[in-house]
C-alpha cells in the first residue's frame, strides 16, 4: 500500500519501512528482456511492494534474495583466492520487526515500527576464518568481498527482476494514487482518524510527524561514553529503553497506531483492490 511500501527495497538488511533505516538495493543493470522466471519475480516484487501479498510471502522474497546473493558471494571468492561460507539470510533480514499495517497485533506491539529495533540472527559464519588471516591477507579479503558482493547483488536482482518490479510498482502506484476512488479512500481515512482524536491529512503525515518527534528524542540519546567512544547501536538501544522519553514515545506511536488501525484497514483495502484492477492482475 502506498504508504507503507513507498521503497525501492530489496534490501540486505532492511529494517523498517518508514521507522528505521533501510539498506535499498537497485540495480544497475540495463537489461531489458527478462525470462519467464524474472518476470515471474518481478511480478513477485511488485506485488509485494503493493502490500497485496501475504506479509510472510513479502519477507521470503527478501529472504530469498538474500540467500542468493550470499551464495553467489560465496562462489566468487575462491577466484581471488579467498575462503566465503553464506551468511543465513535472517541476519541481513528483518521478518519480525518490519512494518507491517495489516496486522493489529504488531500496531499493539510496534506501532507503525518507528521505534522498533530491527531483529536479525547473529552472524559469525567466517569469523574463524578471516581470524586466521594476516593483517594483509584481511585488506585482500576485504576488497574481494566488497567486489563480489557489488557484482552478487547486481546479479541476484537480474535474476529476480528487480528493475522491472520497481518499475511496474511505480507506475502502478501512481495510477492508484491519482484514482478517485482511492482519493475518496483518503479522505475517508482523515474523516475517520480525526473522530479518533488524530487530525491529520494523511496516515503517511502522521507517520512522518511521529518519525520527527522519534528523531528528535534518539538525537538527545546519541552521544559518547566517558572515553570519548562513540555508543554502539547495542548501547543506544539499552539507553534507549530505559529512556523516559523514548518510552513516552513508544506509547504514542503505539497508541495512534492502534486508535487509526480500523481507520488502515479500509484505506488499504481500497489501495489494493484499484492496484490489483490497474495492473489486470487476478488476485493472488
Amino acid at each position: 500500500m502506498s504508504t507503507s511500501k513507498k521503497v525501492l527495497v530489496l534490501a540486505l538488511a532492511a529494517a523498517v519501512v518508514l521507522g528505521g533505516t533501510v539498506t535499498v538495493f537497485v540495480m544497475r543493470s540495463g537489461a531489458t528482456e527478462l525470462t519467464p522466471a524474472q518476470t515471474t519475480q518481478a511480478h513477485r516484487l511488485t506485488l509485494a511492494l503493493a502490500g497485496v501479498l501475504p506479509r510472510s510471502e513479502d519477507a521470503q522474497f527478501n529472504l530469498d534474495l538474500a540467500a542468493r546473493t550470499e551464495q553467489l558471494i560465496a562462489d566468487c571468492m575462491p577466484a581471488h583466492g579467498l575462503h566465503y561460507v553464506p551468511k543465513n539470510p535472517r541476519s541481513l533480514i528483518d521478518t519480525e520487526t518490519s512494518t507491517d499495517f495489516s496486522s493489529l497485533e504488531y500496531a499493539q506491539k510496534h506501532g507503525f515500527g518507528i521505534a522498533a529495533w530491527p531483529s536479525f540472527l547473529p552472524s559469525h559464519e567466517n569469523d574463524s576464518y578471516t581470524a586466521s588471516l594476516s593483517e594483509e591477507a584481511v585488506t585482500r579479503y576485504n576488497q574481494a568481498l566488497s567486489s563480489c558482493s557489488d557484482n552478487s547483488r547486481e546479479k541476484a536482482g537480474q535474476e529476480f527482476g528487480v528493475d522491472k518490479g520497481n518499475s511496474d510498482y511505480n507506475k502502478i502506484d501512481k495510477k492508484v494514487t491519482s484514482s478517485s476512488r482511492y482519493r475518496a479512500a483518503g479522505q475517508e481515512w482523515m474523516t475517520c482518524a480525526k473522530e479518533r482524536g488524530y487530525d491529520y491529512p494523511s496516515r503517511l503525515v502522521l507517520i512522518q510527524r511521529l518519525r520527527g518527534e522519534y528523531q528528535g528524542v534518539m538525537n538527545e540519546l546519541h552521544g559518547s561514553n566517558s572515553d570519548g567512544t562513540p555508543y554502539v547501536n547495542g548501547e543506544i538501544q539499552a539507553r534507549a529503553e530505559a529512556d523516559s522519553k523514548y518510552q513516552e514515545f513508544r506509547q504514542k506511536e503505539v497508541s495512534a497506531a492502534v486508535t487509526t488501525f480500523p481507520c488502515s484497514q479500509s484505506l488499504d483495502r481500497v489501495y489494493q483492490e484499484v492496484f490489483i484492477e490497474a495492473a489486470g492482475y487476478s488476485s493472488p
